[in-house]
């Protein structure tokens, strides 16, 4: 059994989850994804993360944290499309409540 370090934050950080997803009554799908999510985005840009350490394993010193950092689009997409996902459902429940659709 292998436990990667998003698996250690997301046990650490679940109650606090569950805290903000009950004060604020949010659909515990969506928080569970959120966090998962943003502890890949996380453990994928540190350069002590599982995935990172493993690549640069594979390379044998000829690449570095800076060269594997600057071309992780997928981390970087990943953030902009969940931050989107994020804002727009609060931008239609506003939407929604003052035009009282």
């Amino acid at each position: 059994m292998a436990i990667a370090n998003n698996t250690v934050s997301i046990v650490i950080t679940g109650p606090i989850a569950k805290e903000i997803n009950d004060e604020y009554d949010l659909n515990p799908k969506k928080v569970a994804a959120i966090l998962d999510i943003f502890s890949c985005i996380v453990q994928g840009i540190l350069p002590y993360g599982a995935q990172v350490l493993l690549i640069l394993s594979f390379a044998n010193g000829k690449l570095d944290f800076f060269d594997l950092i600057s071309n992780a689009w997928y981390h970087l997409f990943l953030l902009i499309f969940t931050l989107l996902a994020i804002y727009s459902s609060y931008w239609d429940k506003w939407v929604n409540k003052f035009l009282k659709v």
